[in-house]
């Protein structure tokens, strides 16, 4: 999975992971629109690849969280809304990105 990711990271991106196995990007692009499509061709890759395991072929889906960190919250904060956004996704049947609209605390 991190060859994937790594056809979209960028010099100014920071890629970590959390202690309950959250994978977070924090991507440096442009526009709003440049960065949420980039996350969603990063899901779509996950899932369209195929990964071998001494079990067999292995294929894995993503939900993910897209936020803009606001410059007076910290990335602790931005990451802990992240997280809530990709609980969203999951109830909204995973394999998608979640976002806040850009009104206040509004999922879609």
């Amino acid at each position: 999975m991190g060859e994937i990711v790594s056809l979209y990271e960028q010099p100014f991106d920071v890629i970590a992971q959390t202690e309950d196995d959250h994978l977070v990007f924090i991507l440096s692009r442009n526009t709003k629109n440049t960065a949420l499509e980039e996350c969603e061709h990063i899901v779509r890759s996950v899932e369209e690849a195929v990964f071998t395991t001494s079990r067999g072929a292995l294929r894995i889906t993503l939900s993910a969280g897209f936020l803009l960190k606001i410059p007076v919250k910290g990335i602790e904060e931005g990451i802990e809304e992240g997280i809530k956004l990709i609980e969203k996704a999951k109830e909204a049947g995973g394999n998608r990105v979640a976002q806040l609209r850009d009104r206040a605390d509004s999922f879609r």
